[in-house]
């Protein structure tokens, strides 16, 4: 697997189970942050990237930094699980 590929993945997972801990929907959440249900579905399964504005609104719900949801994985590939959840 490559790298960019565990990254997506990654990310995906981290905004997956942020969105769950708020207890919300993919379409109420997906409204809070102004993004397209479907772009966020995708993202959330790793097969799609968000525009960087989309990340700060998302990482702003979420209640993390933007760097919370980029800089994912440590020199050895695992995840560095950041945030309140």
């Amino acid at each position: 697997m490559n790298y960019e590929g565990t990254t997506l993945r990654t990310r995906g997972y981290l905004i997956r189970e942020g969105r769950r801990a708020l207890g919300e929907s993919q379409a109420a959440f997906a409204e809070a942050c102004c993004v397209d249900r479907s772009t966020l579905a995708k993202v959330e399964a790793g097969s799609r990237h968000f525009t960087l504005l989309d990340t700060h609104r998302v990482a702003h719900r979420l209640g993390v930094t933007v760097d919370a949801l980029t800089d994912l994985l440590d020199e050895d590939g695992r995840p560095l699980l950041r945030g309140p959840f």
